[in-house]
């Protein structure tokens, strides 16, 4: 498994729940310091970052795009697969291929999580999920082109009710002619939604595409109750080589989040 670092790069947001904020290239030089193998992005929309500064600061550091987060659609521009406009849901899905060529030119792949949306009322579940699915199968072409995949996050109940456990992303998945869509699980969700994180892990099995941790109270693993021994161990039970990428609250700031995070990661997970 390789570690990676969260990133926020959309200003003029109150807070937020990425390790790092802002400063691309102070952040990145952080991040290699500490260990950490690549960053994961949060960007307001894929032609937001020089992409010669990006290419300079991952260089630099020696570290690579895992991967970048679609969810600046939702927070910068109010976009959704889901919605009810159909406008709204076509600016979504060109939103989101224009995020998977982004990502895609560096190496990184595109995850696609809030931009999901809700089943909003006056729309029926099967409409949403069918919405859903033609983002996902485009977005997947996109990413083909690149020899990557895209990946489905699930999310608590609290921020939606599309998709909130990794077996109806399994579900979903197994509904689309892509080949090429995985799951990203991420650790704080699933302690809100899952049985048991390590078995639906493993229920998951080769979906699994992607990983996010952050522990019970979203602060950096080692700081709640979630056991990331058993997470690891379920992990590699299952094959998983990918990114685990911190994606937690800086507490009690950037440096030393990532620190803990990075010790917790070691002893629990990449060894």
């Amino acid at each position: 498994m390789k570690a990676g670092a969260s990133l926020w790069l959309i200003t003029g947001v109150e807070g937020n729940w990425f390790l790092f904020d802002g400063e691309l290239e102070a952040n990145c030089a952080t991040a290699a310091e500490l260990g950490y193998d690549g960053i994961e992005l949060m960007v307001p929309a894929a032609g937001a970052v020089d992409r010669g500064r990006l290419e300079k600061a991952l260089t630099d550091n020696g570290l690579k795009l895992s991967t970048v987060s679609s969810g600046g659609g939702v927070i910068s521009h109010g976009l959704s697969f889901s919605s009810p406009d159909a406008g709204i849901r076509a600016r979504a899905r060109r939103f989101g291929v224009d995020i998977v060529e982004f990502a895609g030119s560096f190496g990184g792949e595109a995850i696609f999580g809030m931009l999901k949306g809700k089943v909003e009322p006056g729309v029926a579940r099967a409409d949403a999920v069918a919405c859903v699915r033609e983002a996902l199968e485009e977005a997947a072409v996109a990413a083909a082109e690149y020899g990557l995949n895209v990946l489905v996050e699930p999310q608590n109940r609290y921020e939606t009710n599309l998709i909130n456990r990794l077996d109806e992303a399994v579900e979903l998945i197994d509904t689309l002619d892509a080949t090429n869509v995985r799951i990203l699980a991420d650790t704080f969700h699933m302690n809100i939604e899952e049985r048991s994180i390590a078995g639906a892990l493993r229920a998951a099995g080769a979906h699994i595409g992607h990983i996010h941790v952050a522990d019970s109270n979203r602060l950096p693993p080692g700081h709640g109750h979630i056991d990331f021994g058993a997470v690891g161990a379920a992990l590699r039970e299952i094959g998983y080589t990918g990114y685990t990428v911190v994606e937690c609250m800086a507490y009690p700031n950037a440096k030393d989040a990532a620190a803990a995070a990075m010790t917790c990661l070691r002893e629990c997970m990449l060894g």
